[in-house]
């Protein structure tokens, strides 16, 4: 990967950090507690390391980069425990932030794809974090609004679609 390549994927490592890690932020203002896991200066440096990890495998192997996500969860799940004995069982964040890691490591990998679309994909995927993130309210109400039946029928089509459709001949039978 040359320099011009490895700038641009730690520029998207960079963005996909600073677009979750302002959310988490942004959600933390809005609640009356302020100690949360990490902001908009923390989920960038977490998917940067992903990034880093991810260039420094070719030379240093993946052991480099498999330590580097072993620390990022220990301080993860130092966080949750943390938070948790306050009271505060959520681990959005802390997922957010895991999630960050992979995302700057994969941004980094131009192994699995090519350049823009392996950044595509990142952003893609920052962008549905992202949604999950800040439509919390209104996706806590809509599966409250959701009844039993509802849940029933939606995983019936699923199974049809996704188990029993596949498995259908795709050609005619008999004479």
């Amino acid at each position: 990967m040359g320099l011009r390549e490895s700038l641009v994927s730690l520029l998207v490592a960079a963005a996909c950090g600073i677009v979750l890690g302002a959310e988490r932020q942004q959600s933390q203002l809005s609640k009356e507690r302020t100690r949360d896991f990490g902001g908009v200066r923390t989920f960038p440096m977490i998917s940067l390391l992903g990034a880093l990890g991810a260039m420094a495998a070719p030379v240093a192997g993946m052991w480099l980069l498999g330590g580097a996500f072993v620390g990022v969860v220990a301080f993860v799940a130092i966080s949750h425990a943390r938070t948790s004995a306050e009271g505060h069982l959520g681990i959005s964040s802390e997922v957010a932030a895991l999630l960050c890691f992979a995302l700057g490591a994969v941004s980094a990998m131009p192994a699995l794809m090519p350049d823009r679309e392996r950044h595509l994909l990142v952003g893609a995927v920052t962008a549905g974090a992202l949604a999950l993130l800040a439509l919390k309210r209104p996706l806590h109400s809509f599966v409250a609004a959701l009844a039993p039946e509802d849940v029933y029928a939606t995983v019936k089509f699923v199974v049809l679609v996704l188990v029993v459709l596949p498995a259908l001949p795709d050609h005619a039978y008999g004479p």
